[in-house]
């Protein structure tokens, strides 16, 4: 199965072209689908019909599609409130609506509705309207808007969200609340904001991200037969990481088995002051059904992981007494390491970054084919080289911050972008993000809040979840929380990836983007557990740990998978 699309608005209106010109779906049937879905989730979250027929609601409706979908879900509306408990405010004459919209007007003239051109009313009675009403459905521009609201228009946008503020009443945007760049994960301008988006096919880049999700309020998909198995050009690779994907992908434990079946992890890091990143990713490791985990450590710190480690075991590499890792580790890592039974590699967790741990690093992946992920500081050693990852037969797994991710791809930002700010990078980092992965042959895990994944296939995955609603319904669900921007939580991640990366080995000849996907989910899910106990304030990197079994578990039995 597939997870869940999401679109910015090109690849959006790509996939209306297709659904109405290749698949022979018509448009006014898409709009008739749209409408129906928007309005069962408003009459649900309203309470039921019972609970709409003595509200009144305003409809905002523009000239285009969007509009279009907003006034046919006027129509519906009529179904079940009084005529004059229902104002259509629309912006412009008839004659300037696009021709779905066009005709979902007539009906409504038909109907008797009440209808009135905004543009002739004027900004002060709009605002008597807005100060009667319980519920405006918001119809001005849908994923089309690429430039911020100006005139008429942005002072329409600034009194619904101060009239919204003083008089309560609740805001439903279809698609995209009016304003927003669906393309872009923060405001371009001023913009209506939402207490729920009702979107369709596939959620928006804008109803993703934290800065937008203060406009878009709650996000419902709705399947309006625009299809999501396909696979044609026409068609974005990005993905959601749904809970049923997720558990479609998940490698089973088999039985009979033995530890050496389930995958050996080695974990590669560790300097003065840093020992706890190597012990995090390494307790993280065993929880997911691994095998052996091994910590690969510099000599004269051996002691410590000695006594913090329990069923993780160690393997000391010479560090010349200095604590850290350098050309003078190699000889032990040959013999030791690269040549044994180890699987997988996580490599940088609390390692440091010197001209001894560049040397050590860059000899390292010279050498090491097998699957590696890399986390932190090796992150930081591999920034002065990073073209040695170019040509693995099974692609790296990369784990930076944006920090990080600025420090490892700084030549090929300056190639590719000239001066780019890191404004610009933010705004660009679908761009940016699957260029590099496809440049550097990497599955590149960019954490955030909201973390993404990129293939060298250019694929995009996101960290976002959905729950069932209603028949055709889903609701964006968004994984991680406030409580893991704390330390060593990266540490984690990097043992949950790691440990699913030496476990699919053993079945797969590339494993790391399952890996990858796997790891993040359950990282984000064993976090938000935790939360729930723990409350956010005192969630720490070790607590996430406790969780991960009760994340498997989860996603095992969950009842709405398939």
């Amino acid at each position: 199965m597939k997870p869940m699309r999401f679109y910015t608005a090109k690849t959006m209106q790509e996939a209306d072209k297709f659904t109405i010109n290749t698949l022979g779906v018509p448009s006014l049937s898409l709009m008739e689908n749209a409408s129906s879905l928007f309005t069962q989730t408003l009459i649900e979250l309203e309470g039921g019909i019972k609970e709409l027929e003595n509200k009144k609601i305003l409809v905002l409706a523009g000239k285009g599609n969007n509009g279009g979908d907003a006034l046919a879900v006027a129509r519906r509306l009529l179904n079940y409130l009084e005529r004059e408990n229902i104002f259509i405010f629309v912006f412009g004459k008839d004659e300037e609506f696009k021709e779905d919209a066009k005709r979902q007007l007539q009906i409504l003239r038909n109907l008797g509705a009440l209808i009135f051109n905004i543009k002739e009313v004027s900004l002060e009675k709009f605002e008597g309207y807005l100060n009667q009403i319980d519920i405006l459905v918001d119809g001005i521009f849908g994923t089309g808007l690429e430039r911020p609201v100006e005139g008429f228009y942005k002072e329409v946008i600034k009194a619904v969200n101060r009239k919204k503020e003083e008089k309560k009443f609740r805001v439903y945007s279809v698609d995209l609340p009016s304003g927003l760049n669906a393309s872009l994960p923060f405001p371009i301008g001023e913009a209506i904001k939402a207490d729920v988006s009702v979107t369709f096919a596939g959620p928006k880049v804008a109803h993703l991200f934290p800065e937008t999700i203060k406009y878009t309020g709650k996000t419902y998909v709705g399947d309006i037969s625009i299809p999501n198995s396909m696979d044609f050009e026409e068609f974005t690779a990005t993905y959601l990481l749904e809970r049923p994907f997720i558990k479609s992908i998940y490698p089973k434990l088999e039985n009979p088995t033995h530890k050496y079946k389930q995958g050996y992890l080695g974990i590669l890091g560790g300097s003065i002051g840093k020992t706890g990143a190597v012990c995090l990713s390494a307790l993280a490791s065993l929880r997911v059904g691994l095998g052996l985990s091994t910590v690969i450590v510099p000599k004269s710190l051996n002691d410590i992981f000695e006594i913090k480690l329990t069923e993780e075991m160690s393997i000391p590499l010479e560090d010349k007494g200095l604590s850290h890792f350098g050309p003078y580790s190699y000889e032990d890592f040959e013999k030791k390491v690269l040549n044994s039974k180890i699987d997988a590699l996580v490599l940088g967790p609390g390692m440091g970054v010197t001209p001894q741990t560049q040397a050590f690093v860059k000899k390292l992946l010279e050498v090491w084919e097998k699957p590696i992920l890399i986390d932190a500081d090796g992150l930081n050693n591999l920034a002065f080289y990073p073209e040695i990852i170019k040509t693995r037969k099974i692609p790296a797994i990369l784990t930076p911050h944006f920090g990080e991710f600025v420090r490892l791809a700084k030549k090929f930002l300056e190639e590719y972008y000239g001066d780019i700010s890191l404004e610009e990078i933010q705004k660009n980092i679908l761009e940016i993000g699957s260029n590099f992965a496809e440049e550097y042959n990497s599955i590149l895990v960019l954490k955030g809040e909201r973390t993404l994944i990129f293939t060298p296939q250019r694929e995009i995955f996101i960290n976002v979840d959905t729950e069932p609603f209603l028949p055709l319904l889903r609701k964006l669900s968004f994984l991680g929380n406030p409580g893991m921007a704390t330390a060593g939580t990266g540490d984690v991640l990097a043992g949950i990836i790691g440990g699913y990366l030496a476990r699919l080995a053993k079945q797969e000849k590339d494993p790391s983007l399952k890996a990858a996907l796997i790891g993040v989910y359950i990282h984000g899910l064993a976090g938000d557990l935790a939360a729930l106990d723990l409350g956010e304030e005192s969630l720490k990197a070790s607590n996430i740990i406790d969780y991960i079994s009760k994340a498997i578990k989860t996603i095992k039995n969950c009842e709405r998978c398939y």
